[in-house]
């Protein structure tokens, strides 16, 4: 073990040497994945678990390992756990505003490239339609066929230089064919990454 991986789970270089890798898992049942994982014989990239540091904090981790021969594995270990913090951070703001929407008494869509990809229950509740119905439509096959050709083509990123359009007053038909009238404003996310 070199003085990275010292550094890494706050153990001293000098305990190190004759310690058992299993020592370092958080837990019983990552010890058995990762023994199970290296019983097959074939060489590993990106094995992601968790280890323990010297204070018990535990910290991610990605493993890689090779067989140099039947008693003898050289193991790459790399500290993974600012990243896989930072999801569980985008994890937790992502089912926050989950929550936000999905309780909001206000329409909300998302549009991805003119096509719907989340509609909240209050935009389902205004169309009449289910959320299943709703994933992949055109959203201008909802607007009312009167108002659908004056309807302003949707720019498919910032970026593209057209802004989006200001606050628009659009007829649209429910699923029963009902005539609804409703005003819309438009704002980018951004959404896994991509904007929408």
């Amino acid at each position: 073990a070199n003085s990275h991986f010292s550094a890494m789970n706050g153990h001293a270089a000098l305990d190190l040497p004759g310690k058992n890798f299993s020592h370092f898992f958080e837990t019983q049942k990552e010890q058995r994945r990762f023994f199970e994982y290296l019983g097959s014989s074939e060489d590993v990239i990106n094995f992601e678990t968790r280890f323990t540091k010297a204070s018990g904090e535990p910290f991610w981790v990605t493993l890689s390992w090779s067989r140099i021969d039947a008693n003898l594995v050289s193991c790459s270990v790399i500290d993974i756990n600012q990243r896989k913090q930072a999801e569980e951070a985008a994890d937790e703001n992502s089912r926050q505003y989950q929550q936000v929407t999905d309780h909001a008494p206000t329409s909300i869509i998302v549009l991805k490239e003119g096509k719907i990809s989340y509609a909240n229950p209050t935009f389902r509740s205004f169309t009449g339609c289910e959320a299943e119905e709703l994933m992949g439509m055109d959203f201008r096959t909802l607007i009312h066929p009167d108002d659908r050709e004056a309807f302003p083509a949707l720019p498919e990123s910032p970026d593209a230089g057209t802004p989006l359009p200001g606050l628009t007053e659009v007829q649209f038909r429910t699923k029963t064919g009902e005539t609804r009238l409703g005003t819309l404003f438009f704002t980018w996310i951004h959404q896994k990454g991509n904007p929408a």
